[in-house]
């Protein structure tokens, strides 16, 4: 994706059950890919005709696609992060979108889904302390890891829920270094909602080849939020640097 467009030949997942029935008991439509052709289209692989007569279907699409369907008496969907979300596709393949939309009737006209990011996405911003100056901090090209995150879960698209978060890896993030206001900004990860606790998560930086450690403060994250995280940065002794994250609107 590309801010709020999908982009030629991104692809995803529909599920439709007709009203009143779940996911986990009846699918009238298992996991149909549609695919993006350019516009705000997305275009069905297969013919698929409604019910006949009076009856409504219930939608849930999702993104990105996946090509093995869910279990059968299950609403539940695996999810997963790339390890590396340095370039525009292995950040694509790193979100997580769900669409739903209730009773739709027979129509010749398209179906609207509007789309909302399920994960998370943290900006990080580095403001320089001491006597150290925006314009060396961009010259060094610090670079950033996230450690101790979780990178595969369980969705329920029943109830929303995100469980069994498993395989703690280190992330690397996306975007490149710039000047705004003092500070460098354009580095930000995407993660799966998850408890964070300061002796698991943090972020490392590798500047001038000295290792500093950011640990992360204690937090419950929702879905379809962003968070700045604001690390101050100065070379120490101590190799430990200070961080400080608060929730901001989409």
């Amino acid at each position: 994706m590309t801010n709020t467009t999908f982009e030629k030949g991104d692809k995803v997942g529909l599920y439709a059950m007709l009203s009143s029935t779940s996911i986990a008991e009846e699918r009238y439509i298992n996991n149909l890919q549609l695919e993006c052709t350019g516009s705000s289209t997305l275009i069905p692989q297969k013919t698929v005709f409604y019910p006949v007569g009076d009856a409504t279907l219930d939608f849930i699409s999702y993104s990105p696609y996946l090509p093995t369907e869910i279990s059968a008496n299950s609403s539940i969907i695996p999810i997963s992060i790339q390890s590396d979300q340095s370039n525009p596709i292995k950040r694509s393949q790193s979100d997580f979108l769900i669409a739903t939309q209730s009773k739709v009737a027979s129509s010749e006209k398209a179906v609207e889904l509007k789309f909302y990011h399920k994960l998370v996405k943290f900006n990080i911003t580095l403001t320089p302390k001491g006597d150290e100056t925006v314009e060396s901090l961009l010259s060094a090209n610090p670079r950033i890891i996230a450690t101790g995150f979780y990178n595969k879960a369980d969705y329920n698209l029943t109830t929303g829920e995100f469980t069994n978060h498993k395989e703690e890896t280190d992330i690397i993030p996306y975007g490149t270094w710039s000047i705004k206001n003092g500070k460098l900004i354009g580095k930000e990860i995407i993660i799966i909602p998850q408890d964070i606790k300061s002796d698991i998560q943090s972020f490392v930086m590798d500047w001038n080849g000295q290792l500093y450690t950011c640990p992360m403060p204690e937090l419950t994250m929702t879905e379809n939020t962003q968070c700045d995280l604001d690390i101050a940065a100065m070379q120490t002794t101590s190799h430990i640097l200070t961080g400080i994250t608060g929730n901001i609107e989409d």
